[in-house]
């Protein structure tokens, strides 16, 4: 638990690092001793947040799941450890939406229809906060 509550700041830092950042793109990236001293492209910029976030995340999962199989609590129904074995793909999209159509909504005034279509009685296996923030963060792109 102490090593999930360290990583906590970890996103901050790196969103307010990535914001310093911004005033530095330009083209081209001269490799310097001090590498903040030169100029970085973006996608320098943008495939070092990538690699770092994706690593940060695979390590907080690993703890999550350990964390959760060591547990002596009784697991809950459907799961092993933190992955859902049984996710009802529909009712995650419908529930991602209802909360992204409030936010848009009370932001903007609109917000885009969700119309689920395919097989809506499909069942998937994963990590539902995992799913719930990439379908956020898709419904905020066409918000």
């Amino acid at each position: 638990m102490e090593k999930m509550r360290q990583h906590q700041v970890v996103i901050p830092l790196l969103s307010r690092g990535f914001q310093e950042c911004i005033g530095m793109t330009t083209t081209p990236y001269v490799p310097t001793v001090d590498m903040f001293a030169g100029e970085m492209p973006d996608e320098k910029i943008e495939d070092f947040l990538t690699r770092t976030l994706r690593s940060r995340l695979s390590r907080r999962l690993i703890i999550q799941q350990h964390l959760r199989l060591s547990d002596s609590q009784p697991h809950e129904e459907g799961y092993i450890g933190v992955l859902a074995s049984k996710l009802e793909a529909a009712k995650l999209i419908g529930s991602a939406a209802d909360i992204c159509t409030t936010v848009c909504k009370s932001t903007y005034g609109v917000a885009p229809h969700v119309h689920l279509q395919g097989d809506v009685d499909a069942v998937l296996a994963g990590v539902p906060e995992h799913i719930e923030v990439r379908l956020h963060c898709l419904y905020f792109i066409i918000c």
